[in-house]
């Protein structure tokens, strides 16, 4: 049993493909995220003013104070959760980059052998 023989380009481009499809999806999982995040950061807003206006509220209140830590606590998430998106295009962006220069080497390795075989 013999192994066919794998082209590096043809392999590159499937890598590139595959990459493509899980950072996509991944994206997509992160765009969920970050709008549940949305809704939730608005709902603990409205809550905020809400009890905030409420006669007999004191401005030391401990609700208050619980409801803004988490507030800031989703809005860190959030921040996060950008940075790993901006990260997954990164890599999908140089997967691209790499499947294009081994398909240039390819090529240039293909114009080597047909310029020595003229030569002979």
């Amino acid at each position: 049993f013999s192994k066919k023989k794998v082209d590096p380009k043809e392999a590159a481009r499937e890598a590139k493909r595959a990459t493509k499809r899980e950072t996509r999806g991944a994206q997509r999982d992160i765009d969920r995220e970050m709008r549940d995040l949305d809704r939730s950061e608005t709902q603990l807003l409205a809550e905020i003013k809400q009890r905030a206006k409420a006669p007999g509220m004191s401005h030391s209140d401990n609700t208050l104070k619980i409801l803004a830590k988490q507030l800031v606590g989703v809005r860190q998430q959030k921040e996060k959760m950008l940075g790993a998106k901006v990260q997954l295009g990164a890599m999908a962006m140089k997967t691209n980059i790499m499947a294009t220069q081994i398909g240039a080497a390819a090529a240039v390795g293909n114009v080597t052998g047909a310029m020595a075989s003229m030569n002979n």
